[in-house]
This record gives C-alpha cells, sequence and structure tokens, in this order.
C-alpha cells in the first residue's frame, strides 16, 4: 500500500535537450502525468556539472534521474569501458539519489535484442551495479506527438496510440519505476507519525511536571 507524489525528473546528459526533446515531450505527456511533476534537462560537460559539487547541487533538485546517451556519438562508451563518458556522474547519481532512482537510457542503438542487452551489461557492469533500469531505444522506438491545436501547449498533446507493443512495453518499464521510486510506504509514514506523537506527549508530560 503507498501513496504517491508527482516529482521532478532531471535528464543528466551530455547532449543538448534538443537531442532527446522526444524523451521530454513523453514525460510530460498525459501518459506520465500522474507521477511526473516536471522535467530538468541537466547538461554534463567539463565546465557544466563537471565539478562534482555542482553535479550534486543538480541531482538535489531532481528525485528520480535518467543518464541520456546516445549512439550518434559513435559508441556505448557509458562506463567500464575506453573513454567512458559517465563514470563520475552515474556513481554520484546512484550515490545521492540511491540505484533505483536512476535509470540508464541508450538511445539510437540499431537493434535491441536480448543480445545486445546481455553484451552491454557484460561490459559495463556498473549500469547494473548503479541504476535500477538500462532502457535501449532503438530507431522505431520514438514516441510521436501531436502539438496541434490551441497553441500546441503540452496539455493538448496527444499521446498516439498504435505505437509497436515491444515499444510500448519500454515505456511501460520507466512509468513503473519512476511509480514505484516515488512511492510513499503508508506504514513507514505511520511509525514517524507515532514516533513524533509520543515524543510531543512526553514533553508536555514533562513541562507539567517541573512547573508544579
Amino acid at each position: 500500500m503507498g501513496l504517491y507524489k508527482k516529482v521532478m525528473v532531471g535528464i543528466f546528459s551530455r547532449e543538448s535537450d534538443e537531442t532527446y526533446s522526444w524523451l521530454v515531450d513523453l514525460l510530460i505527456s498525459p501518459r506520465f502525468r500522474s507521477v511526473v511533476q516536471d522535467v530538468r534537462p541537466v547538461l554534463v560537460s567539463n565546465t557544466v556539472c563537471g565539478h562534482s559539487t555542482q553535479l550534486a547541487q543538480e541531482i538535489g533538485k531532481c528525485y528520480f534521474a535518467i543518464l541520456y546517451h546516445t549512439k550518434k556519438r559513435g559508441r556505448l562508451n557509458v562506463t567500464n569501458v575506453d573513454d567512458s563518458l559517465y563514470d563520475q556522474e552515474l556513481r554520484h547519481l546512484s550515490e545521492k539519489l540511491g540505484r533505483e532512482r536512476v535509470i540508464v537510457l541508450l538511445d539510437d542503438v540499431e537493434t535491441d535484442d536480448l543480445e545486445v542487452y546481455n553484451q552491454i551489461l557484460l561490459e559495463q557492469p556498473l549500469i547494473d551495479e548503479l541504476s535500477g533500469l538500462l532502457i535501449i531505444m532503438n530507431k522505431d522506438d520514438k514516441r510521436q506527438y501531436d502539438r496541434s491545436g490551441d497553441g500546441g501547449t503540452s496539455d493538448n498533446r496527444t499521446y498516439q496510440q498504435g505505437i509497436r507493443s515491444h515499444s510500448k512495453e519500454k515505456i511501460e518499464k520507466i512509468m513503473a519505476k519512476i511509480k514505484k521510486a516515488q512511492e510513499i510506504n503508508v506504514p513507514l509514514v505511520l511509525l514517524i507519525g507515532f514516533v513524533v506523537t509520543a515524543v510531543v506527549i512526553i514533553i508536555i508530560i514533562v513541562v507539567v511536571e517541573v512547573n508544579k
């Protein structure tokens, strides 16, 4: 049993937000409206978030994080391999937010079959160790949104039907991971409330006794 609140999702990448605009559109679409408050693109570079303190500040503004990398850069070199691009960033995200609140998304991959998925995790084991989910998007997986009508605001974007079932499964996995990560455990909340109430009562009793 749980309660849910909308959360801020940060997208951390060395790419500009134009590269993953489809992902931003998806996360602010009606499909994710119940769990996502807003999306915060964070540019990772040697000057922007290049210092651990700056990166920590950006991470602190988010509840959930997606580490985005595109094959258009030439290689899927996220971590563990030569010329890795996100060794430090992935570790900081996992340490600050927790493994279950981090997704690694690899975009524009030629194929996303199980063999490719397993090979990536074999060569880059820190992805599995430091994130709760690896998503591989191929070139047919992009979501399309209708921005027409009433100025094309986000509230009027229509989530298109007829997408491939395999692609839809990936989106459902992202949704499930965000929802699970931002669930508030009701028994824990009740326990904290009970402890706080008990402390207040004890303080009141002590004050009354002292003033007698």
